[in-house]
């Protein structure tokens, strides 16, 4: 009888050590995992930053872009109130690059993206679309009154010379703006910014026109 209660105990020392060690096994393999999960996150976040950021200015893409621009249409369609666009292109950046190099042509698009930001609400998303092409989108606004003060803080900030080495780089932008209209899609309501935009550089630049 004592043999049978001893190999019993034993057998139950056995269980409970095994249990135990399944226990933290079960507890490593969890840590394992959401380890593994916070580095595919984090892996994640960067192929997305990669994939929608514009990695010379720090802004959102042009593919980001296109997908907050149908977001938008969507909202307004469903009376989420008016929104504006904003085409944005730096005068006669060419001439900055053949003049004193790409490394100041970088330099300039890189200042042109903080000043854009700054000069735009929080609300408000600013994206580069390539080249010396920018995009602002301006939520709640419907009217020119409100686009006023936006378009001449953005002109303004962007016609402050820029030092760079010894030179003193100075340009300015012109602006297309088109508020949506119901029923528009996106195509149409980028087609009427970038008309706006055409008659801005046509005004002689440095200034902005509303699609009517």
């Amino acid at each position: 009888g004592f043999q049978l209660a001893l190999a019993l105990l034993a057998g139950a020392g056995l269980v409970q050590t095994r249990t135990a060690y399944l226990r933290r096994r079960q507890r490593e393999l969890e840590a394992m995992v959401e380890t593994r999960t916070a580095e595919l996150r984090a892996t994640q976040a960067q192929l997305e930053t990669l994939a929608y950021g514009d990695p010379l200015t720090g802004l959102a893409n042009r593919r980001l872009f296109n997908d907050e621009l149908r977001h938008l249409v969507a909202q307004a369609e469903r009376g989420g109130g008016a929104f504006t666009l904003l085409l944005v292109d730096l005068d006669r950046f060419k001439p900055v690059n053949d003049t004193h190099g790409h490394d100041a042509g970088d330099a300039l698009l890189a200042a042109a993206a903080d000043r854009l930001c700054a000069a735009v609400r929080e609300a408000d998303r600013p994206f580069r679309l390539g080249g010396d092409e920018f995009a602002v989108l301006l939520a709640h606004t419907g009217d020119g009154a409100t686009l006023e003060p936006v378009c001449a803080r953005i002109l303004a900030n962007l016609a402050l010379p820029l030092s760079y080495g010894e030179a003193s780089i100075e340009i300015s932008a012109s602006i297309g703006a088109a508020i949506y209209r119901d029923g528009e899609s996106h195509e149409q309501l980028y087609k009427r910014a970038d008309l706006a935009l055409y008659q801005a550089k046509a005004a002689g630049r440095n200034t902005w026109r509303l699609s009517p």
